[in-house]
Parts: structure tokens; C-alpha cells; sequence
């Protein structure tokens, strides 16, 4: 396809913005105390350091990228199963022509879900299969990108009681989770009825009821059991339900483990009950449970790596496959081929981080949005202006919360909720949206849609999203 390596050139296009401007513009810092802007000089970027960048960025992503080829793994797995293929199917026929019903629901609850996480990522399990009952249906990319992966960046848009991306702004500006909480769901509210909207006009205007599984990823060909079945004029009868059962009590533990139930809803039921499990069974003083599951596994609320996810999912296919009695030696095959086809996401994902690093050895972004933001005279446009700005040039919300956060919280100590309300805000939008964005990068990769398509699409709804937003937010502050 002609634009099959765009999320590549763009990427490519940002390190030589970084590469010529670290020549150019001196680097500057935020004092972490003080919040005093400060010169550190010209930083210049080598070519060398260009591949140490690209290193960096994988390693410091190797545990997202492991889960990424998981989840590929794993689907590769399951569409080579009667079971799976059996689901698929009913799921299809159920929802056909009530698509549209389909997407406000599984875009509400992934939304809501999205809000209240410590990773939004998480969400990215149940991506490949709703985007297969999509294009199954007729309905092209754009349509099965927004139903399978539209609520996670929804979710992020209208983050309530959610902590992705939130620790460093959090300490930079110290304002409460529960502040401005009622603002925050009118927002969650606003993003997912305005992109439902634009997404349903959308979907009813260009379905043309045929077949779109050529791109999907995971769907597998008719099976040689089929193939025989079909020869000798029967049907197998399969049993669905050990596959929904394991889905989704693995889909439930995931959902469970990647809340912060105690920052965020004060809950700390979840770690005493992990802590009555570990220690329940002993044996000559040796806890056996904890043994068995391994020191570095902790309870439902502290999950924020990915490496817990991939956990997950590992024990579920496994349980899976041995219900489906598929053989070993086609469980390796298969999950070899589910992750090469996967390998493209996970590398864009890796080699879009590169940006995070960028900004860390080459900070003439920092000397450059200070001079953008000036005295500080609290504008709630500029200030959403400059974090768009902000989180697109750092490659992700939290880092610039990190390198721009107490230098914003002294410009704007007056506004500090607002502010934080606002950055938070156009972090997301740079997610949504944005050039750098990691996981926008890659989720348009899973589905091969140019990013210039993708804009095309969601410019409608970003302009009424940010122009509701500054509304709320007006009324907000200055009445």
C-alpha cells in the first residue's frame, strides 16, 4: 500500500526536527523545586546518538512491546480455533444491522472503563476481535479502528478517577483527583456522544455491506476440519462457552488488576485479600501460593506494567488451547505467526518512543514553549494550546508533565486546578491526534490506515470537542 510506512516517515520527520533545531536553539529546564526556567546551552544531536536513542526507546518499551506480540500471539491461536470461529460468527450475525447500537455501547464501556485506569492500554486485548466482527460486517477501517480502539482514547480524553499518564502531573501541580470531578464527566460525556455521532453519520455513509476481513490481521482461513466437514455435508457442533467463560473471567482479572483502587477510590480490599491468598497455604514456614506465583506479582490496583497483562493472557490461551485440544507443536506454530503479524505495530511502537528520549538529551522544546507561554497571563485557550504543543514535542503526556509541570505551576499558580484540568486535556487530544503519539501510531498501524486518513476522519469531532471543552471550562473559572 502506498502509505504503508507513513507512521515511519513521520517519525523519521521528527528526528530530523529534533536533529536540526538541537543545533540551533539552546536546551532549558524547569528548576523541580523552584519551577524557574533555566538555560542549560546548546545541546547537539550526533548521528550516533540517533541509533542510542532508538535503543533506548525499545528497551525502556520492551515490557508494552512483549505484550503487544502477546496479544498477537494469542489471536493467531484462537482464530485457529472452531471455538473462536463459532464466536466470531454468532457475534456477527447478532449484531448485524444494529452496528450502529454496537458502537455507542462498546465505545460507552470502553470510555468508562478508559477513565478509571491506571493504563489505557490494557484495553488494546479486546481490539482485534471487535475490529474482526466490524469488517466482517461491511463496514471499512476507519469504522472497526473506532469501534475497537475509539473508547480507549475517549476514556483518556474524559480520565476521571483514572492515573495513565497522571504522576507527574499530579506532583507538578498537586492538585486532588476529586477536584473539578463533575467538569471531568461532562467531559467523558461530551467526547463519547460527539464521537458517536460523527462516528455513526460516518459508518452509515460509507458501509457497503461486503466482506473487509482482507485487512484484518487475525482472520484465519477456513480450517482443513471445516473443509472435510463441509466435503461429507455436516456440521460440527462446538461448544462456545468454555472459550467466553476463560475470556471473560481473564478479560475481568485484567480490568481488576489495572485500577488504583486505593489512590483513586480509597479501596484497599483488593491488597488484603491478596495478602490473606499469598499467605493462606504454608508449608515449614514457606508461603506455597506466593512461591508458585512469583515475588514480583502483586495485587489487583498496583498492576501498571504490562508485563502483568501478558501474564494474563499466557495462562488464559494456554487454558484454552488445552480445552480446544489443539497440539502443542500448532500452538508454537501459531503463536509464532500471530506475533510476526504483530511485529509492525510493536516496532512502530518502539521506534515512536524514541521521541520520549529526544526531548530528555535535546530540551530546546522546553526553551521553546517558555518563550510561547511568556508572563504567564492565564488564558484558558493558550494554556490548552501550549499542552497540545507540549505533549506533541515530548511524545507523551506524562514526560511533559514531568519536563514543562512545575514550570507551568509557577506561570499559573493562580489557575492551578484549572490548569491541571487543561493539560491533562490537551495531553490526550496530542494522544488522539497527535503526530507522536505512540499509541495512535501504532493502533493505526494494527489497521494500516494512513494518518493522514485518520485526520480526515476525527478533525469534525476534535473541533466540537475542544470548542464544548472550552466552553465547560470558561464557565468553569471565570464565572
Amino acid at each position: 500500500m502506498k502509505n504503508k510506512n507513513d507512521k515511519i516517515k513521520i517519525t523519521f520527520i521528527v528526528f530530523v526536527v529534533f536533529f536540526l533545531l538541537s543545533w540551533i536553539i539552546e536546551g532549558g529546564v524547569y528548576d523541580s523545586t523552584t519551577g524557574l526556567f533555566t538555560s542549560v546551552g546548546i545541546t547537539r544531536m550526533g548521528l550516533f546518538d540517533i541509533i542510542s536513542v532508538i535503543y533506548s526507546a525499545f528497551y525502556y518499551k520492551i515490557a508494552d512491546i512483549v505484550f503487544l506480540l502477546a496479544v498477537g500471539g494469542c489471536y493467531q491461536v484462537l482464530s485457529n480455533t472452531l471455538m473462536y470461529r463459532k464466536l466470531v460468527d454468532k457475534v456477527s450475525s447478532l449484531i448485524k444491522g444494529k452496528e450502529a447500537i454496537a458502537m455507542v455501547v462498546i465505545t460507552t464501556l470502553m470510555a468508562l472503563y478508559a477513565s478509571i485506569t491506571s493504563n489505557i492500554m490494557i484495553l488494546f486485548v479486546a481490539a482485534p476481535f471487535i475490529v474482526t466482527i466490524f469488517l466482517r460486517n461491511g463496514y471499512n477501517r476507519l469504522t472497526a479502528f473506532s469501534a475497537g480502539f475509539g473508547g480507549m482514547f475517549l476514556g483518556y480524553l474524559g480520565l476521571t478517577y483514572g492515573t495513565y499518564n497522571m504522576t507527574y502531573l499530579n506532583e507538578a501541580i498537586a492538585v486532588d483527583v476529586n477536584e473539578l470531578m463533575i467538569q471531568k464527566w461532562v467531559i467523558l460525556l461530551i467526547a463519547v456522544v460527539l464521537f458517536n455521532v460523527f462516528s455513526i453519520l460516518y459508518m452509515k455513509k460509507h458501509a457497503d455491506n461486503k466482506d473487509q476481513t482482507k485487512y484484518d490481521l487475525y482472520a484465519a482461513e477456513e480450517l482443513k476440519e471445516e473443509k472435510k466437514l463441509k466435503v461429507k455435508g455436516k456440521e460440527k457442533k462446538v461448544r462456545v462457552w468454555p472459550l467466553v467463560i476463560i475470556g471473560v473471567l481473564s478479560l475481568l482479572v485484567l480490568l481488576l488488576g489495572y485500577i488504583d483502587w486505593i489512590n483513586s477510590f480509597n479501596v484497599n480490599f483488593f491488597s488484603k485479600l491478596y495478602t490473606n491468598i499469598i499467605n493462606s497455604v504454608t508449608i515449614a514456614d514457606i508461603p506455597v501460593i506466593s512461591s508458585i506465583l512469583g515475588s514480583r506479582l502483586t495485587a489487583f490496583g498496583t498492576w501498571t506494567d504490562l508485563l502483568y497483562a501478558t501474564f494474563v493472557l499466557m495462562v488464559g490461551i494456554v487454558i484454552i488451547s488445552l480445552i480446544g485440544k489443539v497440539k502443542f507443536n500448532d500452538f508454537i506454530e501459531q503463536f509464532g505467526i500471530g506475533m510476526k503479524k504483530m511485529i509492525r505495530v510493536a516496532f512502530i511502537y518502539g521506534f515512536a518512543t524514541s521521541v520520549l528520549f529526544l526531548i530528555s538529551m535535546y530540551p530546546w522544546p522546553i526553551t521553546f514553549v517558555n518563550y510561547l507561554a511568556g508572563s504567564g497571563t492565564f488564558n484558558i485557550i493558550v494554556v490548552l494550546l501550549l499542552a497540545i504543543l507540549s505533549s506533541v514535542l515530548a511524545g507523551d503526556p506524562n514526560l511533559c508533565a514531568y519536563m514543562f509541570g512545575t514550570g507551568m505551576a509557577v506561570l499559573y499558580g493562580n489557575d492551578l486546578t484549572a490548569l491541571s484540568l487543561l493539560w491533562r486535556i490537551g495531553g490526550a487530544i496530542a494522544t488522539f491526534v497527535g503526530p507522536t503519539s505512540i499509541i495512535l501510531l501504532a493502533t493505526l498501524t494494527y489497521l494500516n490506515i494512513p494518518y493522514k486518513n485518520w485526520l480526515k476522519y476525527i478533525w469534525k469531532f476534535l473541533f466540537s470537542f475542544i470548542l464544548l471543552v472550552l466552553i465547560l471550562v470558561a464557565l468553569a473559572v471565570y464565572v
